[in-house]
């Protein structure tokens, strides 16, 4: 069933591009776009303030310190945050032999939370065709540095999309690598960084030539630890079983040709997941039935880019982008959902920008 906006509320705050990452923290909400900065909110989503960087927002990760959160750049620089305060940064400086653009050599892809430390933590970083690991140490008597403790390749030629530890085992990880899944344990064996690889999902050629089935999400499911969802940009959300490396279910109803670009578990509801593709809808799963729960659709008729969960149980927010690139500067919006009305209540749009005064004025 199909429920959509019925004149929400449009308020003119956001970003004037593409939103790679919502965060939710103890404090509230980060977004993270390609206009090059992040935007604080507080946890009725109301706007707290901007924080600019150097190059496009890729991706955001959590801290296992209370309160801070990980920045990921285009250009491999990590950023760490308390609060809305840069404290520290560092670059990965990528040594992998990948082909692509050259504004993407550098680009980070994934932070993930791994561990504490006696003095910080240690956290996971995806780029093109590596997993790093970074360390956050914390002193009273100096500002918090950041520096790379090893870099691993695990790829040929393709990016290091998403990345899980495990909480069995810190030292490996759910690594999603172009269209495959990997179990990964990583050691050091005579003073080189090596690991296992147990290949969970292989790519399976789509229908659409022109569109590799890219993983662009995972999340074990609440309801069975040992199943994971995976976002496919084939227009699929699969439900994978991690020990047989079988799929169990695959869910079809987001248009073939649109990509899924995220899913996560429903707080509150055991066996609810949610997932959000290209075409604007955003679609919920009941992981005992086949076919979708209910559905919502964006109502600037954006492609819906991520998701996050309210701090009230019946609160759904969504972050989207233009369908066209040439328009993103006008149309990038966060929405704000009412999953018992199963309606848009408020959504979020880029700042009105200053007119230009016409040559020779």
């Amino acid at each position: 069933m199909l429920f959509s906006c019925s004149g929400c509320n449009r308020k003119r705050l956001c970003h004037y591009d593409d939103i790679h990452g919502f965060l939710k923290t103890n404090r509230g909400f980060v977004t993270g776009s390609k206009d090059k900065s992040l935007n604080l909110w507080s946890p009725d989503l109301k706007f707290d303030g901007k924080r600019k960087v150097m190059d496009w927002v890729t991706c955001l990760g959590m801290s296992e310190e209370e309160g801070n959160f990980f920045s990921g750049e285009r250009n491999g620089y990590v950023r760490l945050w308390q609060g809305g305060d840069e404290v520290a940064c560092l670059k990965i400086e990528n040594q992998a032999p990948h082909i692509c653009k050259d504004r993407n050599w550098e680009r980070v892809m994934a932070v993930a939370p791994k561990c504490r430390t006696k003095n910080g933590e240690q956290s996971y970083v995806g780029t093109a065709c590596a997993v790093h690991l970074i360390s956050s140490s914390f002193s009273a008597d100096r500002s918090p540095e950041m520096k790379l403790l090893w870099s691993c390749n695990v790829s040929e030629n393709d990016w290091v999309y998403c990345i899980e530890p495990l909480r069995e085992d810190p030292n490996s990880t759910l690594t999603v690598i172009g269209s495959d899944l990997f179990r990964h344990k990583f050691s050091k064996k005579e003073g080189e960084m090596r690991y296992e690889a147990d290949h969970i999902v292989k790519e399976v050629k789509s229908g659409n030539k022109y569109q590799r089935p890219f993983i662009s999400a995972i999340t074990r499911l609440a309801s069975r630890y040992e199943t994971v969802a995976c976002a496919v940009f084939d227009g699929s959300v699969k439900h994978y079983d991690l020990e047989r490396g079988t799929m169990l279910r695959s869910y079809n109803e987001h248009p073939s040709w649109k990509r899924v670009w995220s899913v996560m578990n429903v707080d509150g509801q055991e066996h609810l997941t949610v997932s959000s593709a290209e075409d604007g809808s955003i679609k919920f799963w009941d992981d005992r039935t086949k076919k979708s729960a209910f559905e919502l659709q964006e109502p600037s008729g954006n492609r819906v880019s991520c998701i996050q969960q309210g701090f009230k149980p019946c609160m759904l927010y969504t972050a989207s982008c233009a369908k066209d690139p040439k328009s993103c500067p006008d149309k990038a919006t966060i929405t704000t959902w009412d999953l018992i009305m199963r309606e848009a209540i408020v959504t979020h749009g880029p700042r009105p920008r200053r007119a230009q005064s016409p040559v020779g004025a």
